[in-house]
């Protein structure tokens, strides 16, 4: 009895000995970050068809978890501030003598990573530890399962679970953007105002097919094919003065896909989106459809045929 009672007390230690798995390790990682409170500087490399832009931010974060981003640099982006959460964010220009205005921006998952859908859908290494900013931080690759699409690579501070590097990937690995922090501050003291945005919804709606056409005065197109791993999250109509249709958004948590629809034929809204190297534009059943990803061109014209 006392060998058995040996036995089942050395498999149990062998069981919490086991080495926690990269994805659990990097869930773990991300769940410690999204309860830090902290500010720093953080440049950022974005990919244009003329070279590498660069931009340098002030980066806030609150312990709410919303996050305010203002741009330092280049001259032109000077002043602009962005505010995000979970559910979306805004945009907000410098006021330069007149009143600013929010742009609404996609909710983090998006165009971040979803941890929830990457379980499923994606591999992630670790590669091992390395140093930024003279911190410990603990470095993954994290790459799609089924589809050919862009990876990641992640350097996230161990200490905190703060991602203190970030690189994104092009299928063909083509380096889309590079985000660095420079300087980090742990638990400083913020203006709680400082992340408020006047007149912003805090959950995104999720419209139905029938809503959508009552507003827009014609029935979107849904995609009948859906890449392995992906999921719909969202479906909204946009409108202005020259423009109404329809975006859909899909991702895999790695790297998503906007489709964007009008009901205008051979007419493409002007939307160069230079951190997405992929763009596809179709004329659909008298539809104007737009699509952009950070996946094989293939994919992308497969969704928008699959359109109905």
């Amino acid at each position: 009895m006392r060998k058995i009672l040996l036995i089942i007390i050395a498999l149990a230690f062998a069981i919490v000995s086991l080495p926690i798995d990269s994805f659990s390790l990097l869930r773990e990682y991300f769940g410690k970050g999204k309860k830090a409170s902290y500010m720093g500087r953080q440049i950022q490399l974005v990919y244009t068809p003329k070279g590498y832009l660069k931009f340098e931010a002030i980066i806030k974060q609150a312990p709410s978890g919303k996050t305010r981003l203002e741009f330092l640099s280049p001259r032109p982006f000077s002043g602009y501030v962005i505010v995000w959460g979970e559910e979306g964010g805004a945009l907000i220009p410098p006021k330069r003598g007149r009143m600013s205005f929010p742009r609404f921006v996609p909710a983090r998952d998006l165009w971040d990573i979803h941890l929830d859908l990457l379980s499923k859908s994606a591999r992630v290494s670790q590669l091992g530890e390395e140093k930024v900013i003279g911190r410990k931080a603990s470095v993954f690759l994290v790459k799609p399962a089924y589809v050919k699409g862009g990876y990641y690579k992640l350097w996230v501070d161990k200490a905190t679970g703060i991602r203190l590097k970030t690189e994104r990937y092009s299928p063909s690995g083509k380096l889309l953007f590079s985000i660095s922090l420079v300087s980090l501050q742990l638990n400083p003291s913020l203006k709680e105002e400082e992340f408020e945005v006047p007149g912003f919804r805090t959950e995104s709606r999720n419209y139905s097919l029938e809503e959508m056409e009552k507003l827009l005065h014609f029935r979107p197109l849904l995609p009948t094919y859906i890449p392995p791993g992906y999921k719909i999250l969202h479906k909204r109509p946009f409108m202005d003065r020259r423009w109404k249709g329809v975006i859909i958004h899909l991702t895999d948590g790695l790297n998503p896909i906007t489709i964007m629809e009008t009901f205008s034929p051979r007419r493409h809204l002007n939307a160069p989106i230079p951190s997405q190297p992929e763009i596809v534009f179709l004329n659909i059943q008298g539809y104007s459809v737009f699509l952009t990803g950070n996946v094989d061109r293939e994919v992308l014209e497969k969704v928008g045929r699959s359109l109905k």
